[in-house]
């Protein structure tokens, strides 16, 4: 009994201290500003960057939105490992989490997030006939 109810206080404790990062679609972060003309700028930037949904969940954190679309211009220049921006979404200040994801960078192309892509396709490259049915 001793040992059960120690199971499962133990495992309450982990799953209430566990943080992990979770991926945010892009658009979404775009509700952090009130005005239409700045909402709409920003679901322009958005769509044009295409950015990360890791790195948008840390982006999200951002207080300055000058930082906030420096953050999500980082996502131009290399591809980030989520396990490394888990990190990044301590409480920081801009710069400290700015630093962070630059940090992040992953370094080999199989830590980094991968987007999904069909099994049939994979490989596939040139034009794509409907007969073929993808």
């Amino acid at each position: 009994m001793k040992k059960a109810l120690l199971y499962f206080c133990t495992m309450i404790l982990l799953s209430a201290t566990a943080a992990a990062l979770e991926p945010q679609n892009p658009e979404g972060l775009c509700d952090r500003f009130l005005g239409e003309k700045e909402k709409t700028s920003c679901l322009a930037k958005i769509k044009k960057m295409q950015p990360d949904w890791y790195l948008a969940s840390t982006c999200a954190k951002q207080f300055d939105d000058k930082s906030f679309y420096e953050c999500l211009d980082l996502n131009q220049v290399t591809l980030f490992s989520p396990k490394k921006l888990e990190a990044c979404e301590a409480s920081m200040d801009d710069t400290d989490r700015i630093k962070c994801i630059r940090s992040a960078a992953a370094t080999k192309s199989d830590q980094a997030f991968q987007k999904a892509t069909s099994p049939r396709m994979r490989g596939r490259q040139g034009s794509v006939r409907l007969s073929e049915g993808y």
